[in-house]
């Protein structure tokens, strides 16, 4: 017989693991996202951007403040960084932007707190661009030697074939704005690509393979937001001692990386990044403009996994149908079925949806009636 009900529960506990994520990158690359492996601004996933900001802290008054909004006119922080961009082409990079300064930091909220659920948490935008330099053509490939997962010895990384324009900057959340986890940092690149023969353009800054990037915000280009999972910080100390609850995170903080390499990654390697202090490569740049006054930020969204919905129930014996849609495309799911309520339920198809709309089929059987529920893979 056709199911006389069929539930929609979405089940919400998943923690992303670096094994999963890797399944997806590029060939030929670093270990890592690259570019253009981050989430779009009408993601379905998104419930919500950031609505108020506070603590801008700007060590280096001279430095940073450059704020404007989606008409790419000079106003005010609010009309910079909370809410939607706008434009995601290259127009884009210079509206709905505040550059924040070297080495300084803001603090975003949302009105709520960030869901915790499985998946991507949230994901910052930023003014990253691609580099089409000709200089770099020959530049991809080959092996960067950095010290990893502790390590006392370097080891080899494949680099990428794509170059991307990067002001980072690093993540911190927070649920009282006092004890602050860090999202920790992974930096592999090893080659500080300036590009002294195109000295008129922003390219000759520093252009670098954003598959030797992890956990900071910046290395998606501006078309996408670069994406985190809290789950990462599971094991970070303030977590584990709970002095921050990942269920009730509401501040999250974002500083600039002085890009000359006084910073460094997890594993001790510098962080490089654009970065101008007024005597840094006086012969290419004479003064300090906005492409090197810090991490540029564009808006912060928080992202949630819709509840899939299940819809129309058609026989085609022996077999019948079910229709779903609210899929978010990349994200694996688990079927389940129970042939009573309350339900002891079976897991049966794990699939990755193509689409936001999916067609799945079963067999009728001997029971009288099957219930159904979709959730995010375990």
């Amino acid at each position: 017989m056709a199911p006389q009900t069929i539930s929609p529960i979405l089940k919400k506990r998943l923690a992303i693991t670096a094994v999963a994520a890797l399944t997806v990158f590029r060939a030929a690359a670093g270990p890592f996202p690259d570019y253009d492996q981050g989430v779009l601004s009408n993601d379905a996933r998104i419930v919500g951007w950031a609505t108020a900001w506070q603590d801008y802290i700007r060590p280096d008054p001279s430095s940073g403040g450059y704020c404007h909004d989606n008409s790419n006119q000079s106003n005010s922080i609010d009309n910079a960084i909370l809410g939607a961009p706008t434009d995601f082409t290259m127009s884009g990079t210079t509206k709905h932007v505040l550059a924040l300064g070297h080495g300084a930091s803001i603090t975003v909220t949302f009105g709520r707190s960030m869901p915790d659920g499985p998946g991507w948490n949230f994901a910052v935008f930023n003014n990253t661009f691609l580099s089409t330099s000709l200089d770099l053509i020959n530049r991809g490939g080959g092996t960067n030697y950095v010290y990893f997962n502790s390590g006392t010895d370097r080891v080899s990384v494949a680099r990428g074939y794509n170059f991307a324009w990067c002001k980072p900057a690093f993540v911190d959340v927070s649920s009282d704005a006092t004890n602050w986890a860090r999202f920790p940092v992974s930096y592999f690149n090893t080659d500080v690509l300036f590009q002294a023969s195109v000295p008129d353009t922003p390219d000759h800054w520093l252009s670098q393979d954003m598959t030797m990037i992890d956990g900071l915000a910046g290395k998606a280009v501006l078309q996408y937001g670069t994406a985190f999972s809290l789950s990462a910080l599971t094991n970070d100390p303030k977590v584990v001692s709970g002095l921050v609850d990942l269920n009730n995170v509401r501040y999250l903080r974002l500083t600039d990386v002085v890009g000359d390499g006084s910073t460094s990654d997890q594993y001790g390697n510098p962080i490089y990044a654009p970065y101008y202090d007024g005597s840094q490569l006086p012969s290419l740049v004479a003064a300090p403009d906005s492409s090197s006054d810090g991490f540029c930020l564009r808006g912060v969204a928080i992202l949630e996994i819709p509840v899939p919905i299940i819809g129309a129930v058609r026989m085609v014996p022996p077999n019948f149908l079910i229709d779903v849609t609210g899929l978010v495309s990349g994200q694996t799911y688990t079927v389940q079925s129970s042939v009573e309520m309350p339900a002891a339920w079976t897991n049966g198809t794990n699939f990755v949806a193509d689409q936001s709309s999916m067609v799945f089929t079963d067999t009728v059987g001997s029971a009288s009636q099957k219930f159904y529920r979709i959730g995010v893979f375990q």
